[in-house]
């Protein structure tokens, strides 16, 4: 995590980030939208509408980095606004409530339960100001380096592909954390069809230039398939990957990916490079998928001994995936664990399910979108959970305020 940063000069602009304020009284519509024009905030993307809660519970667009709610003056129950608020999903990286009673309990808690600030209505548009520049500008610092995690399979078919989109999801819905998904397997990627998404048409062009590319043209290129989870994708174009010989500018493309999201997750291609090898060095986590046979097992070895030496003791999470094919004579955990030199508690088994599988292929819909309660798609979500290093919730909440079952104990402390 970046260190928190003092607020840019009267001349410097925030970084682009999105914010979206739901104003319930005219006056702090009015405060919003003077701080708004401050010149530091020049570069926010920002929407101000009236209607408070109400309207940010029927908030249907994309959710946003940063989101100002105001209870409605006239509430007694202010837990009550914010369950609704927290019913709707809409959450933010920093959420900031306006109120309009003075009442230091009712802050202590906001704060504790994960919200930026309680503001006291009326507000003083210079003030709002500040406060968006300083903490909005933390939030892009803390983003500049994200976390990029490689999910690599020990051989084709082996999965990874399906195990990174689901693992994507997971983190983006039920971690909430910023994800894209980057589909490196070019020009024969298949995140595309899984996720059922269009690839933007000139991707193939700009991902071949990276002379071309910076965080504008990046920003383009990603195609939104779920809020926090954005993917990048590219058609098969053969013939321009023929014209660039291979080349794909891996550390420029993750590096602009790392600056705008909390998480990069790559689903990784099948060869081999020196590019390849230096993102594996800087990666945060790497995930090995390994199919329980022979070759998928020899081949993890092989990659498990570079790794080794590439990463030292940060050693991969190890996924043996389609376990129990009918009629398929195949490795057991044990041997698998044995040939790797692990033990089998550090394997995460997922067995296989045709039907499952292939309706979410079908559907283009994740298995941990499209049936959350299956057995495979709870274990890919405990894998997350390691990864994020923290549980995946059985239900997703309101990020930032983090008030979904939570909000029941709270009012009956406010009673």
């Amino acid at each position: 995590m970046a260190q928190r940063l003092p607020p840019p000069g009267p001349g410097a602009p925030l970084p682009p980030v999105s914010f979206r304020a739901f104003c319930a009284t005219s006056g702090t519509h009015a405060a919003v939208a003077a701080a708004l024009g401050d010149p530091r905030l020049r570069r926010l993307s920002a929407e101000v509408e009236a209607g408070g809660i109400p309207a940010a519970a029927a908030h249907a667009g994309a959710v946003p980095d940063a989101l100002l709610v105001e209870l409605d003056p006239g509430t007694t129950d202010p837990m009550a606004e914010l369950e609704r608020l927290a019913a709707a999903g809409l959450g933010a990286a920093l959420v900031f409530v306006v109120g309009h009673a003075n009442d230091v309990r009712l802050y202590q808690k906001l704060v504790r339960e994960g919200a930026r600030d309680y503001l006291l209505a009326p507000l003083a548009a210079q003030d709002l100001a500040d406060c968006l520049v300083r903490d909005l500008t933390a939030l892009a610092a803390a983003r500049a380096h994200g976390h990029t995690l490689f999910v690599l399979g020990s051989r084709g078919g082996a999965g990874a592909t399906t195990l990174a989109t689901n693992l994507a999801f997971v983190l983006a819905r039920d971690l909430r954390r910023r994800t894209v998904l980057a589909d490196l397997r070019h020009p024969f990627g298949a995140v595309a069809a899984q996720m059922d998404a269009v690839p933007v048409p000139e991707a193939a062009d700009y991902l071949y230039t990276p002379e071309d590319l910076d965080q504008e043209v990046m920003a383009r290129l990603l195609v939104t398939k779920a809020p926090r989870l954005d993917l990048l994708m590219a058609e098969g174009a053969l013939e321009r990957a023929a014209r660039a010989d291979g080349r794909f500018p891996l550390e420029r493309v993750l590096a602009l990916l790392r600056a705008s999201h909390d998480l990069v997750v790559c689903d990784a291609p099948l060869g081999w490079s020196r590019a390849l090898e230096v993102e594996l060095v800087r990666a945060g986590d790497v995930v090995l998928v390994i199919p329980p046979d022979f070759a998928g097992a020899a081949t993890a070895q092989a990659l498990l001994k570079r790794l080794a030496v590439l990463r030292g003791e940060r050693r991969p999470f190890l996924v043996l995936n389609q376990c129990g094919l009918p009629r398929r004579p195949e490795l057991k955990p044990d041997d698998v664990a044995r040939i790797l030199g692990c033990r089998v508690e550090d394997l995460t088994v997922i067995a296989h399910d045709a039907r499952a599988f292939g309706e979410s292929e079908q559907t283009g819909r994740v298995l941990c979108e499209r049936a959350p309660r299956h057995a495979a798609a709870q274990r890919i979500a405990r894998l997350a959970g390691e990864i994020a290093g923290e549980p995946a919730p059985a239900r997703p909440g309101l990020s930032g305020l983090r008030l979904g079952g939570m909000l029941a104990a709270l009012r009956q402390r406010f009673a």
